[in-house]
């Protein structure tokens, strides 16, 4: 089924209701608005970046294949110029990835049909296996593979726990809800389903939210990069991370410095 997302500057123009609109025309104005921020979701989701683009999706939105439809060079408009595909030859592309498309829909068969441990290898599988940049098109899986095996058999929830907090971060950082992503970036760094690696990143991302935290504490701040190179101490990321470490510790004692003199001139001032 053709999906067309609209970016047109006519759509933009018309999600402003003119002032002293009536109701219906403000509402329309809304729901054009709403369908606008929906295509710019889907846009980011399967990393949307050239118009026109052409992907072929399974009926689950999980990307089989990008498709490049730019045509053939028009000898008559220039070596720069592309002559639009033709029906047949864009149902020709199309043909020819049914061997690639039918291995995808088996992939993702295969998940419905397995269940716990089971079932969150053959997510992970089907998730190493998508390309990267559509990755995120995955995202309603990577629930399913942590509610399915809860213990990590499978060893595969790491990943996936990391990939659900970055997602949860965007929407967090729409509302300055700083606390929240060092929250979650916290529990997950504890919950024993990482690898070293992940812990490492895990813990410095919480360090990082909090650090811009309208209320940040840099005592737990601290804790959290010590945590993070505590996680793996050998990695090439550590020597950084200690160098944040002593940063941070020189702000902290500078913003002590601060407030101690701004105390002491409140205290200097207000004596009779």
């Amino acid at each position: 089924m053709p999906v067309n997302l609209d970016f047109s500057r006519a759509l933009y123009e018309k999600t402003e209701a003119p002032e002293g609109a009536d109701a219906p025309k403000r509402t329309e104005a809304e729901k054009l608005r709403a369908a606008l921020e929906r295509n710019s979701e889907l846009a980011s989701l399967y990393d949307i970046w050239e118009m026109p683009s052409f992907l072929l999706l399974t009926k689950e939105g999980y990307v089989i294949s990008a498709l490049d439809i730019s045509g053939s060079p028009n000898p008559e408009a220039g070596a720069e110029s592309a002559a639009p595909l033709t029906a047949e030859q864009l149902l020709a592309l199309i043909a020819a990835q049914k061997e690639h498309a039918d291995a995808v829909n088996g992939q993702v068969k295969k998940i419905g049909a397995a269940s716990g441990a089971d079932k969150a290898r053959a997510i992970s599988e089907f998730y190493e296996a998508t390309p990267e940049e559509y990755q995120q098109a995955t995202h309603d899986l990577w629930e399913t593979a942590i509610a399915a095996d809860p213990g990590n058999k499978s060893g595969a929830l790491g990943k996936f726990e990391m990939q659900t907090a970055y997602r949860h971060r965007n929407a967090y950082r729409a509302t300055r809800n700083y606390q929240a992503v060092a929250d979650e970036f916290s529990r997950i760094a504890g919950s024993g389903h990482l690898n070293a690696a992940e812990r490492q990143e895990a813990w410095y991302m919480a360090a990082s939210a909090l650090n811009q935290s309208d209320s940040k504490s840099y005592e737990a701040i601290l804790d959290y990069l010590a945590k993070s190179v505590a996680a793996d101490p050998e990695s090439d990321h550590a020597p950084q991370i200690q160098e944040t470490i002593t940063f941070v510790e020189e702000e902290s004692a500078a913003a002590a410095k601060e407030a101690a003199q701004k105390e002491a001139e409140t205290a200097q001032t207000d004596a009779p």
